[in-house]
């Protein structure tokens, strides 16, 4: 069950981009959709490494997570950032310092893949939810985004608290479950994060399909 449902979850991957670049040409431009771009091509480009580089070549996946983590954060940043029409700043500026900080922290401590996930976990879900919550405020509250440009963004925002609030304690506890007590395999316990990871595309390709109309 693992294999199969690993490939259909990166194969869904490329569909949101494929997607876009699609209506792009269709189309031509998008600008609801352009708050997600950074992240739909972190979407594209991990679907691919992965199955490539990390399984076909065998290659260690440490240094991919270290820079997938950054790029990840850097994209959800963005992606608030515009939804948000930049507003915020002093809190966008507190979490990029605390990102930062923590980032050169993990570089020079040499902390373990593992403990850094369950370090990430944590402030991602906060960001995440922060913003979120920021964000169905202020298009509730104050009308502020026309309504062309807030159906796409329910579905990317949707997504992002499903998956990132699915993982939390799936990476808070991997630490403890897979070294600490070994209760379960490896590969049974990241079946939990696999299929957190195909529902997060899905909303992807449903928030590209939605914001394909300006």
């Amino acid at each position: 069950m693992h294999e199969p449902l690993l490939y259909i979850t990166f194969f869904s991957g490329l569909v949101p981009f494929c997607f876009y670049v699609y209506f792009i040409c269709k189309m031509g431009g998008l600008p609801n959709l352009q708050p997600a771009v950074p992240f739909l091509w972190l979407t594209l480009i991990g679907s691919l490494y992965e199955p490539i580089v990390t399984i076909g070549m065998g290659k260690d996946s440490m240094y991919w997570f270290r820079v997938y983590n950054a790029a990840e954060f850097l994209c959800l940043y963005y992606f608030f950032k515009h939804v948000i029409h930049k507003r915020y700043l002093l809190l966008f500026g507190s979490f990029l310092f605390f990102f930062t900080l923590n980032s050169l922290m993990v570089v020079i401590l040499g902390i373990g893949q593992l403990r850094v996930e369950s370090m990430y976990a944590p402030f991602i879900f906060i960001f995440v939810l922060t913003f979120s919550a920021l964000w169905f405020r202020d298009t509730s509250k104050n009308d502020l985004l026309p309504a062309k440009f807030a159906k796409s963004n329910v579905v990317f925002i949707c997504g992002f608290l499903l998956y990132y609030s699915g993982t939390l304690f799936f990476y808070l506890l991997s630490e403890v479950i897979l070294v600490d007590s070994k209760s379960i395999s490896y590969q049974d316990y990241w079946l939990v994060n696999i299929i957190a990871t195909l529902i997060l595309k899905i909303f992807l390709i449903g928030g590209v399909w939605s914001g394909r109309k300006i």
